[in-house]
């Protein structure tokens, strides 16, 4: 008996001893996981497409019409769980023509530049929140961001010659600094894919005045 009892005391202590030697090297290979994970990765990328409606001031929203907006995005997950996103974006407004030839007291007839429209090229950079590395069904998210925004023809210059009803317009461009917000919603089509519908507003620091807009987007976002 007493060796029986010999034996299976042994045979605890050898196992109790792998067992914390095992413990240490899970630890040791955290630690060394902890250590090799990148600064940053790749989180989800998508491809976004709707409408931009201007907002402000008053010559953007008279004289041209709603539009259409583009952008490809990608999230970038941070090693402390914070989760950024990068934005290349371009919406085009179309210029209300008859209105704005009317205001400007000129002839239909006259000739004009049709096709005249804003065009706006986004790059933005956002905060997204927290990543808690969990897949939801449906899913709503929030961002906050600042943009470096590129505006062409926000501001027109007529010059008019006389009889025959000609004159010229002259384009401008600008490129300012911006803030923007945006609230969506999600919808996991699969493991690796998900439908996004957002709303974002944008106010664009442009020299002289501040510009408005706002987009609404709906796309697919790879996981």
């Amino acid at each position: 008996m007493n060796k029986r009892v010999a034996f299976l005391l042994l045979f605890c202590a050898w196992q109790m001893l792998f067992a914390q030697i095992g413990d240490q090297k899970l630890d040791q290979d955290a630690e060394l996981a902890a250590d090799e994970i990148p600064p940053a990765v790749l989180w989800g990328l998508g491809l976004y497409g709707g409408i931009v409606q201007p907002l402000n001031p008053f010559d953007f929203v008279e004289y041209w019409k709603s539009g259409y907006a583009l952008t490809m995005e990608a999230d970038i997950l941070l090693r402390n769980d914070a989760i950024l996103g990068l934005t290349f974006g371009y919406s085009r407004n179309s210029l209300n023509t008859p209105r704005f030839l009317a205001a400007n007291g000129l002839p239909e007839e006259g000739e004009v530049v049709h096709d005249l429209s804003i065009g706006i090229s986004q790059l933005l950079l956002s905060f997204k929140g927290m990543e808690d590395y969990m897949l939801y069904r449906y899913d709503w998210n929030y961002e906050l961001g600042v943009g470096l925004y590129n505006l062409t023809n926000t501001q027109i210059t007529l010059e008019y010659w006389g009889p025959g009803d000609n004159y010229t317009i002259s384009e401008g461009s600008t490129i300012s600094g911006g803030v923007f917000g945006g609230l969506g919603g999600s919808y996991l089509i699969h493991d690796t894919l998900q439908l996004h519908i957002k709303g974002r507003y944008h106010y664009v620091f442009v020299p002289g005045y501040h510009h408005q807009f706002f987009n609404l987007l709906i796309g697919l976002a790879i996981l």
